[in-house]
């Protein structure tokens, strides 16, 4: 078929900048993939941050009951010492000689040697035994008798030291935070008796020191610093810091607003503080070196590096974020890749639909699966195989076509078949006619139908416009229905067809049956009539070639146009079988193709209902149609339903695909002790290269039992259209 032009009223797909579908698909994919990566990269710096933040708190929150654990360990520790010191008999009656209690005690200025010894060389002395950082001896008023840092004892009275005052007043140990100067100790002090009477008190104390913090820090994960109020400033005493971090925190905490100062100077907590010092963020925390409200203290400060926190998570949102760009780079080169193979029988679709535009059906899609892509192919194919059909049997038709003679001469159109089916003369021209298998005809087959000559008037009716040909029941004209303004053909049937005034009016019983089919594939029957004893039926005109024309001349039909042909044979024979009528005599010649290629079946002439309302409409021992395209129950002569028109449309096939029929004989009789007694000659010894499934189609519908073969001619047509041509 000649290539079409586009025409300019069409749009052009050129015109426009358009994106390719792929390329949609593509940056639609990315749009979706970015922000996907995108979102997981805030959701993650949000948690991240958020953890950070509840990471640095339980930091904080941690040291703090650290710290506590070591303050009780030490005190505990110190309050041993004390008590293990001042359980000695010697240092309670040393510390009475010292602060000259005893000179009126018997016995106990006997000990020459206890005399001699000094105070702080007795604390240097426990010192050694007992480590710790401080000693001091308090006579009961609480004046300094010795401490161990000094050699000789200056007068100096501790009798309001807010650790020593309430030992002193109820004569108990005491222990705690201890301040000493510009230093802080943890203290215990107790009571020095002897004979029941209070000689004194022994105060030991431990420093809070570098080491302390450093031990709390390590277990604690934070740092620690201790702080004093001096002239309202906050002085560093102890701190786990390194000397140069030390001096930037100095800085950073002069820095502070004064509240921050004041707070800690009055002995109040404040639960978070924000530091910037030795170039990193620091998160802090100052509580009360003591309880609540006791400022000379000062405060204990724990404080973490916010960045090493964070950074931490941040490394987490740095990997997550390269994994993201990386996953993204990678999706967005499998979505491009994947588009273009998702979308390529798209793109196939358009350049077929393009070549369909111009003529060229030829284009195959074959996407498999189950998916809406894969039906929206299948789809396709079968369109373009319709269409690719359609064009070959228009084309084959319509080449063969331009040697039919022209209208005014259609007397010399119908000639006799150069191949007839069966040597039979009855059947000569595939014209259907009543065949007794075993007794004579009733009445001479030499008796001719009327003949009439071109312009005569048939019934007042039909003007003869020219004659189309003649078979074994009659002959065919065109002729002009007056009535209607319409051409027709007109059959006038031999009298020989009719035996008898039983078998007319069984004929126009099955023609009322005929003219309920009403299909694009079905030859119209529409009237029967009788002029001066003549009987005749009008049908449909159509002016084209039947299949029988179409075997003569190339033997078999192309794959494709066959398969179009053989589709719309049972789509007519499905229509005949809804309304209840059987064709009995399906064959080459009953098959007329119009120059569209359009296939109809024709000649129900000797059509009967699938179901007969009483028995005798064929006579026992004959049978009613084609012997080579007969059933053998047909043959038989006995009872048949649509089945045996599948058979005959097996036959049909068989022969207008291969150009053989599938059993052969001479006559009846060979024929059907061929169909009784051997199998079918496959269509593939025919012909080698066709397809499979159709030679399965066909030999389903030779099957010899009639239950074995297609039920229905609309189960045929759809094991057809899953035939691609």
């Amino acid at each position: 078929m000649a290539a079409t032009t586009v025409p300019d009223t069409e749009p052009a797909a050129g015109k426009g900048f358009s994106l390719p579908l792929a390329i949609k698909f593509f940056l639609g994919s990315a749009l979706l993939i970015a922000l996907a990566v995108g979102a997981a990269v805030i959701v993650t710096y949000v948690k991240g941050d958020s953890i950070a933040r509840a990471a640095v708190h339980d930091v904080l929150t941690t040291s703090g009951a650290v710290q506590k654990e070591f303050e009780q360990s030490r005190l505990q520790e110190l309050q041993l010492k004390v008590q293990l010191i001042a359980a000695d008999p010697s240092t309670a009656r040393y510390v009475s000689q010292a602060s000259g209690t005893t000179d009126n005690l018997p016995g106990l200025s006997e000990n020459s040697e206890v005399d001699t010894k000094s105070i702080p060389d007795l604390l240097r002395e426990r010192q050694g035994q007992f480590t710790f950082d401080l000693g001091v001896v308090l006579d009961a008023k609480g004046n300094v008798l010795g401490r161990s840092d000094q050699t000789e004892a200056f007068q100096e009275s501790l009798a309001q030291d807010p650790l020593v005052k309430p030992a002193i007043a109820n004569a108990e140990p005491y222990s705690g935070y201890w301040r000493y100067g510009d230093k802080l100790y943890q203290a215990a002090i107790m009571p020095l008796a002897q004979d029941q009477n209070l000689v004194g008190f022994l105060l030991l104390a431990q420093s809070v020191n570098d080491e302390l913090c450093r031990q709390v820090a390590k277990v604690s994960g934070a740092q620690i610093a201790f702080w004093l109020p001096v002239d309202k400033h906050l002085e560093l005493v102890a701190s786990s810091l390194d000397d140069s971090e030390r001096t930037a925190l100095r800085t950073a905490m002069a820095a502070q607003p004064a509240e921050v100062t004041s707070a800690a100077a009055n002995g109040h907590a404040v639960p978070r503080l924000q530091l910037h010092f030795a170039r990193q963020e620091w998160g802090a925390q100052l509580l009360p070196t003591a309880s609540e409200g006791v400022g000379r203290l000062g405060a204990v400060m724990a404080l973490t590096s916010t960045d090493k926190v964070v950074a931490s998570y941040r490394d987490i949102l740095n990997w997550v974020v390269i994994g993201g760009l990386t996953s993204m780079l990678l999706a967005l080169v499998l979505s491009y890749l994947f588009a273009k193979r998702i979308l390529r029988p798209v793109r196939t679709m358009a350049l077929a639909a393009e070549q369909a535009v111009a003529g060229n059906y030829q284009t195959r899609i074959g996407v498999t699966g189950s998916d809406e892509l894969a039906r929206l192919s299948h789809a396709f194919d079968h369109l373009l195989s319709d269409l690719r059909e359609k064009s070959d049997i228009e084309g084959y038709v319509g080449n063969l076509s331009r040697f039919l003679p022209d209208p005014a001469r259609e007397t010399a159109l119908v000639s006799p078949p150069k191949i007839p089916s069966v040597s039979d003369p009855s059947v000569a021209d595939g014209v259907p006619t009543l065949v007794p298998v075993s007794k004579p005809h009733s009445r001479p087959s030499g008796v001719r139908a009327m003949a009439l000559d071109t312009g005569a008037v048939v019934g007042g009716r039909y003007r003869i416009l020219a004659q189309l040909g003649a078979g074994g029941m009659g002959i065919v004209y065109k002729a002009h229905d007056l009535e209607l303004d319409d051409v027709v053909a007109l059959k006038m049937l031999r009298p020989s067809a009719l035996v008898d005034g039983d078998q007319l009016e069984r004929l126009k019983s099955e023609i009322k049956l005929a003219r309920k089919i009403t299909h694009p594939n079905v030859l119209r029957t529409f009237d029967f009539g009788e002029v001066d004893g003549q009987p005749f039926i009008s049908m449909e005109y159509v002016r084209g070639l039947t299949l029988r024309y179409l075997l003569n001349e190339t033997r078999r039909i192309p794959y494709t146009a066959g398969l179009r042909i053989a589709r719309q044979l049972c789509a007519g024979l499905a229509a005949a079988h809804e309304v209840g009528v059987l064709h009995r005599d399906i064959k080459p010649e009953n098959l007329i193709l119009e120059q569209n290629g359009n296939a109809k079946l024709m000649d129900f002439g000797i059509a009967r209902p699938i179901r007969r309302s009483g028995p005798g409409h064929t006579e026992q021992g004959s049978f009613v149609g084609t012997p080579n395209y007969s059933p053998p129950e047909q043959l038989a002569g006995e009872e048949v339903d649509q089945r045996a028109d599948i058979y005959s449309s097996g036959v049909l096939m068989c022969e207008m695909f291969c150009g053989k029929l599938p059993f052969s004989g001479s006559n009846t009789m060979e024929i059907y002790i061929a169909q009784t007694q051997q199998e079918p000659i496959k269509p593939s010894a025919y012909w080698a290269e066709i397809p499979p499934p159709m030679e399965a189609i066909i030999l389903r519908c030779l099957k010899r039992l009639p239950q074995d073969r297609f039920a229905s001619a609309a189960e045929l047509a759809q094991a057809l259209v899953q035939l691609r041509g």
